[in-house]
């Protein structure tokens, strides 16, 4: 996995603002942190697992991907995904102040996405198709950081 900063240097600027809130902050730890956390979110919400996705979002995304996977269920249709890999992931932007850290990154996955009915028939994707996939993603924590936990606080893609 690589992970790439923005040309203009914004999101070094912004590295380097987190680390004087927090100077034990690890970029390449804090990279594979949300990696794993990228995956275990894709294939809970893809399960309509709540329980696995609730410490991990922020308690506004929890209610979206609760909502969508109700609608979902309601449908009787079930997701199949598999998750081929992330390829990069970008850091788009980075914002940082007194109360909160954000960093918003572009994870670049592959995956196989399959809709089908109760009955198995599908209604949306292709088992035969690996697909790319590019989402904007935002974490935060406090600041002061209490611990290391950051949680998903939007997405969009």
């Amino acid at each position: 996995m690589t992970a790439t900063l923005i040309e203009d240097g914004a999101a070094q600027k912004g590295v380097a603002k987190i680390l004087r809130f927090d100077p034990a902050f690890d970029l390449n730890m804090f990279l594979n942190g949300v990696r794993h956390a990228y995956e275990i979110i894709v294939e809970a919400f893809a399960a309509g697992d709540m329980e696995k996705l609730a410490p991990l979002v922020s308690k506004e995304v929890l209610a979206v991907f609760a909502e969508s996977c109700a609608a979902r269920a309601s449908r009787e249709e079930i997701v199949d995904l598999t998750l081929i890999g992330i390829e990069d992931i970008d850091i788009v932007h980075v914002d940082v102040d007194a109360v909160s850290m954000e960093v918003t990154l572009c994870f670049h996955a592959q995956m196989i996405w399959v809709e089908r009915t109760a009955e198995g028939t599908i209604t949306g994707g292709d088992p035969q198709k690996i697909i790319d996939v590019a989402e904007a993603w935002t974490f935060a924590r406090s600041n002061p950081a209490a611990g290391n936990a950051w949680i998903l606080l939007a997405t969009s893609g």
